[in-house]
């Protein structure tokens, strides 16, 4: 367990949660399936746990996956069995062997990326182009 601290909020490893937005006022611990917005103060996503949507708050360790939206103020802390897909914005990042953090992925914004970047037809193209890939990866940076 990434946190012992006891959640608010959970979802247990059998639970599906579908089109829901929650606001919670502490920590909110992720270890089945919510598709939605979710705004924490610290946010737990467990190993078994996957989250598809905006996720907004202070904090964050993810051990499963979250593909969307995470923009958080200060520290998000991906675990080896992390994955991050879509658009990141952090205040600080701690990132374990193995994790894997795909597309955009920004510091130093209080805020987090408030914005959804727009495809761009140049972009992707040159990224391809000099890693071979279509997409980018921590193995670009």
């Amino acid at each position: 367990m990434a946190d012992s601290a006891e959640p608010q909020f959970h979802v247990g490893p059998a639970t599906v949660v579908e089109t829901a937005a929650v606001k919670v006022d502490g920590t909110a611990r992720i270890d089945g399936t919510y598709h939605g917005d979710l705004e924490a103060t610290h946010l737990v996503v467990g190993a078994s746990g996957r989250i598809v949507g905006t996720v907004r708050g202070e904090t964050a360790d993810v051990e499963g996956q979250l593909e969307g939206t995470l923009a958080l103020s200060g520290q998000l802390t991906v675990r080896s069995t992390g994955v991050l897909r879509g658009n990141v914005g952090y205040g600080g990042l701690s990132v374990e062997a193995g994790a894997r953090l795909v597309g955009d992925v920004s510091s130093g914004t209080s805020d987090g990326p408030v914005r959804t970047p727009k495809p761009s037809a140049t972009r992707a193209p040159a990224v391809a182009a000099a890693t071979g890939r279509s997409r980018r990866t921590t193995d670009d940076i």
